[in-house]
Parts: C-alpha cells; structure tokens; sequence
C-alpha cells in the first residue's frame, strides 16, 4: 500500500475544489481511506497500516499523472536520438505517465507490426503507457490512406501525419469520413508547403535581417481555414469527425479556430509549451535550438495563444517532445533540423508562464494536461482522475520548489532544449515534479528512476 499523505489534492474530473487530504493507493488503484478522525486537521500517522510506504506531500500538489498529446522517441528508427526506454524516463521525470507518440519513425507507424513493437518495448520498460498516434497515409506520402479499422483495432489512439503531410483536401476529406466510421480522432498540423518554403523561421523583419528564409504565418491559417471548410461541410452531411489541431503558433490560427468553435464544429486544439516562453526575438544569435516547426513567431502571436488558452479555444498543451543528436543542432541554422528535446520542461514552462504568473489556478493548469488530453483524443478520465476506483497515476509537485536545469540532471538522450545553454545561462525553474507514480508503483522519485533502463 502507498499513502501519499497532507498534499494538496487537484482532481481535474470533478467539480469540488482542491483540498489537503490524504490519497490511499493499493494493488494499483486508488482506494477510500477507513474512516478514522484526524488529529490537528491531519491524518494521525499511527493510524496508517504498517507497511504502507507514506509520502509526505506537505505543501505540494497531488494531481493526476499527465497525458502528453504529441511527442517524437524516434524508435523504431534513430536509437541515437531517443528510445522507447530513455523517452520513458525522460516523460516520467516530467511528469507523465501517458505519452502519445507521433508516427514519425522509421519505418513509419502506418501497420500493425510496428503498433506491436511500440507495446511491446513500452511494456518492457514499464515507465509510462505509450499511446501511438498511426500515420493517416501510408509511408506519410499523402497519397492514400492507411487502414483505419485495422490499425484502431491495433492499438492506435488517433490518425495524423503531422509535419510530414502533403495530403491534398479530397484525401483529408475522405480520411475525416473513415474515422468518424470508427469512432477516431483525426489529428491535423495544418500548413501550406507552397507558402512555407522551406523557411526556417517566422518571416518578417527578424529574418530578413538575419538572412533566414522565412516561415509566414498564413502558411498556417490558409490550410487551417481549408481544413475547417471541409470540416464544415462533413459535418452539415451528418458525419461526426473530430480533429484536434497541433502545430500551430500563429494569432490568426487561433481566431480562425475560436470562430470555428463557436460556428458549432467538433474541434478540439492543442499548443506546445515552448511557445508560451519564445518569440523569433530570441533566435538572434543564430541557436539552433531554437529552431521549431512551427516557428517562433511575434510576441503578438504569443499573446494570443495565451488568450486562447484562457477563453478554452485552446485546452490542451503538449510536449512537441523531438529530439536531435548534438551533432545534427551544431551546425548551420539553415541546415539544422527542428525539434526541440522538450518532455522535462513542458509542465515547468506552463507552470511558470500560467501559474506563477497569475494568469491559471492550479486546477486549471493542470486540465490542460489531463481534461484537455482526454478530451482531444477520445481517451477515459478514469486514467486522470483521483477518486476511488480510478487507475492510480499520480504525480507530486512541488511548485516553489526552486531548482536550475543542466545537463546532468537531464534524462533524455539528446539536449537540443533551448533552456541549456550560454543563452539561457542554465534554466532555473521554479516548480519540480518530485514523484511519478505509475498504477500504484513509483516509477520516479526526484532524479532516480526506479527501474532500469536500457
């Protein structure tokens, strides 16, 4: 039996507010605490079985373990940038314990061998429950859709190909239809290749002084505003596709997809964390680490994903997690890939930027990660929920814990974060998760993890 004891309890599922109690976890679960009257507001300690591990949570948080939309362990594939076990560890450090995988890999998540191979290996590191999201096109060409049924019966939570897309409206369309069929979500990161050009930052005067070809903003909202038309029109013929749109950093994006919202369409949106934290202003001195698709654009844009955020048109933040070998970033900005290795900074950005900032109360910061998860990709709240009965994924943090990030206290194999660095002298965060507990079984505990990884 496991006893997390006098912390602060956030449960996203209902309505009541956050209180400081006590959380009994046995055989996995989260179970009721017998009946017995504590003493100066606390649980009496003698009053705890015997053999139970306690876990004092004074001044922390107790919540729900987080559910990360979107990331990248590049396994199969690149085993250099990132496993499935070392990508374990590094979500589990963040705060996770659901982490949905993007298909982009090597070979590509279009078919069922692949699906398996992700369970299996997921299963054998035993750190957080590994969610793929299948490629919509086989081998991500865009050019004829994979098998729906059989990769949903497989396993997979959800359709997309992400970055990779070159799908035309007539295949999104008919990609759309066969998930509504079965009940799945599609997931879109809208972009138009004739626009984006092969830019490597948001274009404007940043760019054009710095001599970086540019990424417009309405290489975003043009394929956003055709997707939401095609959307439109499925769903006036009676389909009751869902698409949760990721990949976007642009003001225009989001006004496109409030109006959308509030035109009746069954969307749902999601933001990477580091976007509340950068604008292209940051990029002057050529980091690559810096370098992202979408890319960083104005400090108007960030505002708006702030207000998008706050109005719920966005309910849903993610890691974007994409990690590179230190060779692939040390090189020309032009040349480097994008990506950023973000897993372990997410919560602590959004935490920062929403909470300690004013702007969220912890209930709703921590929706963002747990209600907005579920909600996006159609996945059960009993894996985010803390009341008896419900699988028990349970995180602890300390939110004033005050802690600077480097290299050696890094759990993913590859450190392309912006937040390490000369630039950002070594990030020093305020906030630590300081446990990670798994289906009753602690899978992280400060900086040591309590399983192996290979």
């Amino acid at each position: 039996m496991l006893i997390i004891k006098n912390g602060l309890l956030i449960n996203p599922t209902d309505s009541s507010e956050p209180k400081v109690s006590d959380l009994w976890i046995e055989q996995g679960k989260i179970v009721s605490p017998p009946s017995i009257p504590p003493k100066g507001g606390k649980q009496d300690h003698q009053a705890y079985p015997r053999k139970a591990t306690v876990i004092d949570a004074e001044g922390k948080w107790v919540t729900p373990g987080l559910i990360d939309t979107k990331a990248n362990f590049c396994d199969p594939g690149f085993p250099s940038q990132e496993t499935i076990a070392s990508g374990s560890r590094a979500a589990a450090a963040g705060g996770f314990t659901h982490v949905c995988l993007s298909p982009l890999t090597e070979p590509v998540v279009d078919n069922v061998t692949i699906l398996e191979y992700l369970k299996s290996k997921a299963q054998e590191c035993g750190l957080v429950d590994i969610l793929p999201i299948a490629a919509a096109s086989k081998n991500l060409e865009g050019k004829e859709i994979t098998e729906f049924q059989t990769l949903f019966e497989g396993g997979a939570v959800a359709f997309g190909d992400f970055e990779r897309s070159g799908m035309n409206s007539f295949l999104f369309k008919v990609a759309l239809q066969y998930t509504a069929s079965i009940g799945a979500v599609f997931v879109s990161q809208p972009f138009d290749r004739s626009l984006q050009n092969n830019g490597q930052m948001n274009e404007g005067k940043i760019s054009l002084t710095l001599g970086l070809s540019g990424m417009p903003a309405e290489g975003e909202s043009c394929e956003l505003a055709k997707q939401l038309e095609v959307i439109r029109a499925l769903q006036n013929e009676g389909y009751k596709a869902r698409v949760h749109f990721v990949g976007f950093s642009g003001a225009r994006s989001v006004e496109l997809i409030r109006q959308a919202k509030r035109d009746g369409l069954h969307i749902t949106a999601g933001v990477a964390a580091h976007y509340l934290s950068f604008t292209e202003e940051d990029i002057a001195e050529y980091n690559t680490n810096f370098k992202v698709n979408p890319p960083f654009r104005t400090a108007k844009d960030k505002e708006a994903l702030f207000e998008g955020i706050l109005d719920g048109t966005i309910e849903n933040i993610y890691s974007d997690h994409q990690p590179q070998k230190p060779f692939n970033k040390d090189t020309l900005f032009d040349e480097a890939p994008f990506g950023i290795s973000s897993l372990e900074t997410t919560f602590l950005v959004t935490l920062e930027e929403l909470f300690h900032k004013g702007k969220l109360k912890p209930k709703d910061l921590i929706k963002l990660f747990t209600l907005g998860s579920c909600k996006a990709l159609g996945l059960p709240e009993t894996q985010i929920s803390l009341l008896p009965g419900s699988e028990a994924n349970v995180i602890i943090i300390d939110p004033n814990y005050e802690w600077t990030l480097n290299k050696d206290n890094f759990h993913s194999k590859s450190l392309n974060t912006p937040f390490l660095g000369h630039q950002m002298k070594d990030k020093k965060f305020k906030g630590k998760v300081t446990h990670t507990i798994k289906n009753g079984r602690i899978v992280f505990q400060h900086e040591t993890l309590q399983a192996t990884v290979k």
